[in-house]
């Protein structure tokens, strides 16, 4: 690529989320950018828990088997401010790399384009499906990638790769933390929640307190002079103890604790590994 656009910053920070691409530039000045699809890992570093560095599987079988090209090409726009994926699959691909390099922001822009309402190609499956790699990424802006995604393929008839209601539990448990550039709408919001299968405390909350918000928000629109509110009774986790609710707990006596409960007869320790392996003994020989 020519000089003055390798130089330009704006064009360093956009491919700074992918690792082993190459720029090319035509005679009209035009830059596209090259990307092999290989199968990415993110290995875990104990000395580096948030840890970027991938590694890339050139020999996966079921990347063989599903890509019909070995790599994407990623035209720029004439900004240099972002990529133009041609294909969902290629959209879905740097979403990934994006997620795995942690650009949270950058991935979460890029979902919009990733609507889907029909079942994916084997192509765009095996992409998915890569997602749920990250799914060790606690980080709060990561649940709601995922969240997001899981939006962008609601209306469409494949399956997720992590359980909705427990990336939605871990988001609101983190709302606070959540950047900006990766928070839900309220409306975004009230339909995930809707979709999911298991309702905990913590997302029935949710979805009572968006419904009354927006209910009321719509009411307000109708009528500027709306005063009437409406409440909303918020109910907290109920507190459990191995396993059993504490109220039902506390309502058992002494006798019923002796007659059925158990007693603990085998304890088993394992002694975890030391992060750094302490180094081999020296030896000391005869001196000659």
């Amino acid at each position: 690529a020519a000089s003055h656009a390798a130089a330009d910053h704006s064009l360093r920070e956009l491919l700074q989320s992918l690792p082993q691409c190459l720029l090319l530039e035509n005679t009209a000045g035009d830059l596209q950018v090259v990307v092999p699809n290989h199968d990415p890992y993110r290995p875990p570093v104990v000395d580096e828990p948030f840890s970027t560095h991938l590694l890339f599987d050139r020999g996966s079988v079921g990347w063989q088997q599903v890509m019909e090209s070995r790599f994407y090409l990623y035209p720029v726009h004439v900004s240099g401010t972002f990529l133009l994926p041609p294909t969902l699959s290629s959209t879905l691909y740097l979403v990934l790399l994006r997620m795995m390099r942690r650009d949270y922001s950058g991935a979460f822009h890029l979902i919009e384009n990733c609507g889907a309402d029909t079942e994916f190609t084997p192509e765009e499956r095996w992409v998915f499906e890569q997602v749920g790699r990250t799914l060790d990424d606690s980080h709060p802006d990561a649940h709601a990638c995922r969240l997001k995604l899981s939006l962008a393929v609601l209306d469409s008839p494949n399956d997720l790769r992590w359980e909705l209601h427990t990336e939605m539990e871990q988001y609101l448990d983190k709302l606070p933390h959540v950047s900006a550039a990766c928070k839900l709408t309220p409306e975004e919001e009230l339909l995930l929640l809707c979709a999911c299968k298991r309702g905990t405390t913590r997302v029935r909350n949710r979805l009572a307190q968006l419904r009354a918000a927006l209910a009321r928000a719509s009411l307000e629109t109708a009528a500027d002079d709306c005063t009437e509110a409406r409440s909303v009774i918020l109910k907290p986790t109920m507190p459990r103890l191995a396993g059993h609710p504490w109220a039902k707990l506390h309502l058992c006596g002494l006798a019923y604790f002796e007659q059925y409960g158990t007693r603990l007869a085998r304890l088993h320790y394992k002694r975890p590994e030391p992060a750094f392996p302490s180094p081999p003994a020296a030896t000391q020989g005869n001196a000659p």
